[in-house]
C-alpha cells in the first residue's frame, strides 16, 4: 500500500491476474525497484505458475545471466580470446590507479547501462503497465491520458487522476489517488 511520502506508482496486471505494484518516493528508488522486479521477473513468473498447480520450466543459465546482465563464468570467450558481455565483445584496457597498475576487460558500453524501463520490465513479464506517468507528468492508463480532478467530499479533500473511459464502462481503469 502507497505511503504517506509516495510520489510514483506503477502497477502491473499480469496475464493471469496477479496484480504487481511498485510504490516509490524518488526517481532513484523507482529505479531501483524496477531493476528489481527485471531482474526478479522469472522467479515471479515461475512462483505463480507453480502456486496455480502448474510446473515451471527450470530457468537456463542464459537467461538467469540474463536478468544480472552478466555472462556466466564458464562461457566460452570469444574466438580471439577476448571477453563478451550483453552489449557485445569487451574491450581490454590497462592503467595505473592510486592503488598501481591494473587491467581487465571492459563492457562495450561503458559500464554505464542504462535503468530500465517501465515498458522493458513490462515486456519482462508479458504484461502491460496499468498506469504509467506520461512525460509531462500527467497520468496514463490504456484509454488514454487520464484527467486530473480534485474536489472535496464529507470525508475531506480529495485529488485523483482519471481513466479517459466513458462513465459505467465495464474496463474503466482504477483512479490514481494523489496521497
Amino acid at each position: 500500500m502507497a505511503t504517506e511520502g509516495t510520489k510514483f506508482q506503477v502497477n502491473y496486471k499480469l496475464s493471469d491476474g496477479t496484480l504487481i505494484n511498485l510504490y516509490a518516493a524518488t526517481v532513484t528508488e523507482l529505479e531501483a525497484g524496477l531493476a528489481d522486479l527485471a531482474m526478479n521477473a522469472l522467479n515471479i513468473r515461475a512462483t505463480g505458475n507453480e502456486l496455480a498447480g502448474g510446473s515451471a520450466p527450470a530457468p537456463t543459465v542464459a537467461s538467469v545471466a540474463a536478468q544480472f546482465n552478466s555472462t556466466p563464468v564458464a562461457a566460452a570467450p570469444a574466438s580471439d580470446g577476448a571477453q563478451n558481455c550483453r552489449h557485445g565483445v569487451m574491450a581490454f584496457r590497462e592503467g595505473t590507479s592510486s592503488k598501481g597498475p591494473w587491467k581487465g576487460y571492459m563492457c562495450a558500453a561503458g559500464g554505464s547501462a542504462p535503468a530500465p524501463t517501465v515498458a522493458s520490465v513490462a515486456a519482462q513479464f508479458n504484461a502491460a503497465p496499468v498506469a504509467a506517468p506520461a512525460s509531462d507528468g500527467a497520468q496514463t492508463c490504456r484509454h488514454g491520458v487520464m484527467a486530473f480532478r480534485e474536489g472535496t467530499s464529507s470525508k475531506g479533500p480529495w485529488k485523483g487522476y482519471m481513466c479517459a473511459a466513458p462513465k459505467g464502462a465495464v474496463d474503466k481503469c482504477e483512479t490514481i489517488w494523489v496521497r
